[in-house]
């Protein structure tokens, strides 16, 4: 079937681009269900072209294109017709789809990703007419996202100069599972428009309150340490219902935020990101999840060695660790390659279920303990067999090179250069 779909859809392709469709009196006595396996092997671009020139086909043709709405755009400077004379920065884009939804309220249903992904073409500071039109934007996608009652993805990456909270409030999306909610800013552009986001948390709340389904939950945002302090003190003050997030079993965010929202729930995977030292203050209610941590992801965070102590007793269980070491903080500078990654014996020894070390986002300093000479490749294989000798569950090893060591058999064995990622 699938083999026999994606045949047709390469001939729909090829007619799409054509005047006339030939296949439209065949294909419309097709079911919709088989019209529809046909239709998803098509590009989005093929299938605007043949929703525009077969009529037949266009209701279908429509369903297949909005099921997935993932928009990518830089706000550029733009000519407003009633104001000639300023120029403001809005997504233009974005603000298409929402009209076409908003004309289209029969489609809203059939709505499953929802996708924003803004960023700033420069660091300039916006005028206050921008962010009264900003936050008009931010209240048309609010209302086109209260209408998506089968969403069940939903990406909302946005500028500096928009509070998510707006986007959000009100919002219930019970089939939503996958969420992902940041401001991608960096410090220095950050202007006054954003500064509710701090005191915005009972808004966040509320949101993850009615995500019943939720299994997946991502809040990052690049803002300074003032701001997440003030945010995260205000989900520490208005908590989530004992009764929320019932199902939500990976999150991504700051140790701060973290330690608000996962206390009493089932989460086994915690990938953080933010200061080493915000992670040792928080690492006591970031235990407290309704079942144990098994992977814990610090790919972002420069984490010294000694704070893997601290881990150990935290997470007792754990199973996996992807962590970038800062090594040159706590060892001799004299040390240099893989004798920098010697200190983790001593580490290693407090974890009792690892059984996969990750590696490769360590600084580049230690990027040349893998050349091509066999006495390094000797001395990797050496250092897995003392990690495995204090750590007897370690069975998968990648290095700051990217290089790969597997036990099998009982013999550590390099597998590949090229970067992994680990399988939960």
């Amino acid at each position: 079937m699938s083999r026999a779909a994606s045949r047709c859809a390469v001939r729909l392709s090829t007619l799409a681009l054509t005047a006339a469709c030939p296949l439209c009196p065949h294909l419309v006595d097709l079911p919709n269900e088989l019209l529809i396996a046909i239709l998803e092997h098509l590009r989005s671009t093929d299938l605007c072209a043949l929703s525009q020139t077969c009529r037949h086909l266009c209701a279908v043709a429509e369903r297949v294109l909005y099921s997935s709405i993932v928009i990518s755009e830089h706000l550029m400077e733009c000519v407003l017709s009633e104001r000639p004379q300023e120029r403001v920065c809005l997504p233009m884009r974005t603000l298409r789809c929402c009209d076409s939804l908003l004309r289209r309220p029969h489609l809203t249903s059939i709505v499953r990703q929802f996708s924003i992904r803004w960023q700033t073409a420069n660091a300039a500071d916006h005028s206050h007419a921008d962010s009264q039109r900003m936050s008009a934007v931010c209240a048309r996608i609010s209302c086109v996202l209260r209408s998506l009652v089968a969403l069940e993805r939903l990406e909302l990456l946005l500028g500096p100069e928009v509070d998510v909270n707006v986007v959000i409030r009100h919002c219930r999306l019970p089939a939503l599972r996958y969420c992902a909610l940041s401001a991608e800013a960096p410090l220095e552009v950050i202007p006054s428009f954003s500064a509710p986001s701090s005191a915005s948390a009972p808004q966040l709340v509320e949101f993850l309150s009615h995500v019943p389904r939720l299994t997946h939950l991502r809040l990052h945002e690049h803002l300074d340490d003032h701001v997440q302090a003030a945010r995260s003190h205000t989900l520490l003050a208005n908590p989530l219902p004992a009764g929320a997030l019932p199902v939500l079993c990976a999150f991504r965010g700051s140790p701060a935020a973290a330690a608000a929202l996962l206390p009493g729930r089932p989460v086994h995977y915690l990938s953080l990101s933010g200061q080493d030292d915000d992670f040792a203050v928080h690492l006591a209610r970031l235990a407290r999840t309704s079942v144990p941590v098994r992977y814990l992801d610090l790919a972002t965070m420069a984490v010294r060695p000694g704070l893997l102590r601290s881990v150990a007793v935290y997470f007792p269980v754990v199973e996996g660790i992807k962590i970038r070491l800062a090594l040159r903080h706590t060892l001799h500078y004299t040390m240099s390659g893989i004798r920098m990654l010697h200190a983790l014996v001593s580490v290693l020894v407090d974890f009792k279920a690892l059984a996969y070390l990750d590696l490769s986002p360590t600084e580049a300093e230690t990027r040349n303990c893998h050349s091509v000479g066999s006495t390094e490749r000797d001395n990797a294989s050496e250092l897995c067999i003392q990690w495995s000798y204090v750590c007897p569950t370690l069975i998968r090893v990648v290095f700051p090179s990217h290089a790969e060591y597997r036990k099998i058999n009982g013999i550590w064995t390099r597998l590949s250069t090229r970067p992994t990622r680990h399988s939960k």
